[in-house]
């Protein structure tokens, strides 16, 4: 098949968004068809820009932006000023632009140039389907369009949710003039997918659509490879990697459980050491001193991505937080799917209730799934003891690769709209 896929997040875009694009892209021209990848340049305002991933066997064209300025070349300190410049931007307008919804997203500038390079492609013939991968909503809006005025069939695949956006919910006007929008524009769907079980429950009564799901995943050695894992660090901690969500994730509950065993045992720091790698961590340094932590605590920040998965390998273990609100269920970040690639124990701060992501946690047997504070509390104090516990099932664990989703989306969309090899 000759496919094309509208993907924002994908390399050199280091975020977990662009691993499962980028998975999908290299899956799908590992197994024999032409993929071309319609994504915009990238720059500091859209993050880190180390994703450093082999794109042979793709087909890339890279759509032109004119806030799109290269970086400065050999600076890492300029680009990781741009980097704070544009984060502390987000965060001043952030409420503006969750009020606004997609109309607040200077993306949708993109969609004229999404569209002129889709309608090239498909003039040069052979186009079997268009991939649309969300958010931000540019890629589905043009991908709508191209639909709409090519006939070739259309998938979108729903990373978050649009309307009905867990992380940032908006009023009830604002949400349900952004539904009637949404559901206009992927009326002209033929499929969707999603990567939970919960989302497509979600997507079913938002859209009145079926959705096929296919998890996350994670990017194999082959494709991604991780640094000198020698050179990531000192001696083995409990690792967290990635951003924190603070008001919607575990993470509180696991300082409290932290503070409390601190003041029964002080020793605990001689046994224990929790690295912190990821974006933004003013919010967790409140946390760790509140929590009298911070002797046996390191805020790396933001470090290349490769040093991450090499940093995860020499972890004694990997810590994950769950998300909290019960009414949002099919939440699973991709992060966790990273972590089960790494081949540690991961130690799963639960919301206190079964969730899809502590279902498959377990499922994988990789992971010690913590719901109850007293559980927490008798990990720290026995650290590192509870973590031989761990029997990951690597059958289980191998199916959840970007390639093995991939191929399983692949097959449904040839089932669902006939196209073939």
């Amino acid at each position: 098949m000759k496919i094309l896929l509208l993907s924002h997040a994908f390399p050199p875009l280091s975020v977990i968004a662009s691993h499962r694009a980028y998975g999908w892209a290299r899956a799908w021209a590992a197994a024999g068809h032409e993929v071309h990848v319609l994504t915009p340049a990238k720059s500091a305002m859209d993050g880190p820009l180390d994703l450093d991933l082999p794109t042979d066997g793709l087909q890339l064209h890279i759509i032109p932006a004119w806030w799109a300025r290269p970086p400065a070349p050999a600076s890492g300190a300029a680009t990781a000023s741009g980097l704070a410049r544009w984060a502390l931007l987000k965060r001043k307008t952030r409420r503006l632009r969750d009020r606004l919804g997609p109309l607040g997203d200077i993306r949708l500038l993109l969609v004229p140039g999404l569209v002129r390079a889709g309608r090239r492609l498909a003039a040069s013939g052979g186009l079997d389907v268009i991939v649309s991968s969300y958010g931000p909503a540019s890629n589905v809006i043009a991908g709508s369009i191209l639909a709409r005025e090519t006939g070739i069939p259309w998938v979108v695949d729903y990373q978050d949710l649009w309307s009905e956006n867990y992380l940032r919910p908006r009023g009830a006007i604002w949400r349900r003039a952004s539904l009637a929008a949404e559901r206009r524009i992927v009326r002209r769907a033929a499929m969707l997918v999603t990567l939970s079980q919960g989302l497509a429950a979600r997507i079913e009564r938002s859209l009145g659509r079926a959705a096929t799901v296919a998890y996350f995943g994670y990017l194999e050695d082959e494709d991604d490879p991780p640094a000198d894992a020698a050179a990531a660090g000192p001696e083995p901690a409990l690792l967290y990697a990635g951003r924190l969500y603070e008001g919607h994730q575990a993470v509180a509950r696991f300082f409290g459980c932290l503070a409390k065993v601190l003041k029964r045992r002080a020793d605990i720091s001689e046994m224990l050491r929790l690295d912190f790698y990821g974006p933004d961590q003013a919010p967790l340094r409140r946390m760790v001193q509140a929590a009298g932590a911070a002797p046996l605590t390191r805020l790396a920040g933001l470090i290349a991505h490769r040093d991450v998965l090499a940093a995860e390998r020499r972890a004694a273990a990997l810590l994950f937080f769950d998300w909290t609100d019960p009414s949002a269920p099919g939440v699973m970040t991709g992060k966790l799917f990273e972590y089960l690639r790494s081949g540690q124990p991961i130690v799963f701060i639960g919301a206190g209730f079964e969730t899809e992501a502590s279902a498959l946690a377990r499922r994988s047997g990789a992971a010690l799934v913590l719901q109850t504070d007293r559980e927490i509390e008798q990990l720290l104090e026995r650290w590192p003891r509870d973590l031989t516990a761990c029997r990951p099932d690597a059958a289980f664990i191998a199916e959840l690769s970007c390639r093995r989703q991939a191929a399983t989306v692949l097959a449904e969309i040839e089932r669902q709209l006939g196209k073939t090899a």
